[in-house]
């Protein structure tokens, strides 16, 4: 079992105890926003795999209904909650159900998002800003918020995981708004993460690049532009859910002990620093 000795608020943060095995998350519980398809559902297929019970949320209630139906076909104990992460009160009841049913939350991964627009950010309508300000920013901001003090109580050190995009590291004229957000979760990071440090939870951040999901593959029917986006990419290949999957499991577990207020990209190699 890992676990860590008591912090005072301005104590150092002790070292682990005990080290589990690696990938071992028996005993945690873990809610994917997002996680009935693409991304989300691989992510909550591993941690399931690796031992944790989880929970994954979508507005949809169909979604939900087939995700469930697939995570406990393989094993994995699961609920499924309908949830629009931009909502505070669907969040609340995402928390409180989360508790209710299995007493505890050790892991958030933050995953859903609004799909890029196509649009000059010039002529980027207030409608768009605000959807996009809305989840991106407000609502990753305030679930942290909210979910934190469930985490404290718990004897395993938590980890939330909030997801972004390569988009945010490169000059967009289309989605600006999209790119603008997305490049701010990685800020937020980075500002919660002493107070949440003192309460023996990580934060971290994974911005995607181009990810083989269902959405992506209509953006690769367009040849050229699929070919353009390839070029800049050194593997030369577009990414797949289950590495983005390996890389949010190893966040979640203690592995990632020591690992906090970072910014990872999974993007082939795509250039993403200044």
């Amino acid at each position: 079992m890992y676990r860590l000795s008591r912090l005072s608020k301005y104590g150092r943060v002790a070292s682990p105890r005990f080290m589990s095995s690696a990938g071992n998350l028996g005993g945690r519980v873990a809610i994917i926003t997002a996680g009935t398809d693409g991304i989300g559902l691989a992510i909550a297929k591993r941690l399931g795999q690796n031992g944790a019970r989880v929970v994954v949320s979508s507005r949809k209630q169909k979604n939900i209904d087939r995700a469930v139906d697939e995570l406990k076909s393989i094993g994995i104990k699961v609920l499924g909650i309908p949830c629009d992460v931009a909502d505070s009160e669907q969040r609340q009841n995402l928390i409180k159900k989360t508790m209710k049913d299995f007493g505890s939350i050790n892991i958030l991964v933050q995953n859903a998002g609004v799909n890029p627009h196509l649009l000059n950010i010039m002529e980027t309508p207030g409608s768009v800003l605000d959807k996009t300000y809305g989840l991106h920013i407000k609502a990753n901001f305030q679930i942290v918020q909210e979910i934190f003090p469930h985490m404290t109580k718990s004897e395993h050190q938590g980890s939330i995981i909030l997801t972004s995009s390569i988009i945010g590291y490169t000059s967009q004229l289309i989605p600006g708004a999209y790119a603008i957000t997305k490049a701010s979760i990685s800020a937020m990071v980075r500002a919660f993460t002493p107070e949440l440090m003192n309460r023996n939870i990580r934060i971290n951040c994974v911005s995607f690049g181009g990810i083989d999901t269902s959405f992506f593959q209509k953006v690769q029917q367009n040849q050229p532009f699929r070919d353009s986006l390839l070029s800049y990419v050194p593997m030369k290949r577009f990414g797949t859910v289950d590495e983005c999957a390996g890389f949010a499991a190893y966040l979640a577990s203690d592995d990632a002990s020591y690992v906090t207020g970072e910014n990872f990209v999974i993007a082939g190699g795509l250039y993403s620093r200044p």
